[in-house]
């Protein structure tokens, strides 16, 4: 097996874990205890890096070539706010709903964190 035939292999097993990752990030904030103010800061960048990594399979494959150098900056200018979104990052597979649901979560264990009043003994 060649390069190519390897990255086309592993870039289908990387599409196969896009598939399921949400519902592994749920179940871990589910399972792990108090694991949900992780998972929602983690959950957006994994999402992320497979879709990068995704794409560098891809390009591997079809011998396309690519600028590792580019293409690391062209996701740290997507993460940082001002920055041109990718557009490879940007399109495709959507992960917004989780990451607006993600977001929705931290932000809820973050307010139940600052009201949180320990209780007085008597």
């Amino acid at each position: 097996m060649d390069i190519a035939g390897a990255a086309a292999t592993a870039d289908a097993v990387v599409k196969d874990l896009q598939k399921y990752e949400p519902l592994v990030a749920g179940a871990a904030s589910f399972i792990i205890p108090g694991g949900q103010p992780f998972v929602a800061l983690a959950q957006p960048m994994i999402a992320t890096g497979l879709m990068y990594l995704d794409r560098a399979l891809a390009d591997i494959a079809t011998d396309n070539g690519g600028d590792i150098g580019a293409g690391f900056i062209e996701l740290i200018n997507h993460l940082m706010k001002g920055g041109p979104n990718s557009p490879t990052l940007s399109s495709g597979t959507s992960s917004a709903p989780v990451v607006a649901a993600t977001n929705a979560a931290l932000a809820t264990t973050t307010a139940q964190a600052i009201n949180f009043q320990a209780p007085t003994g008597n």
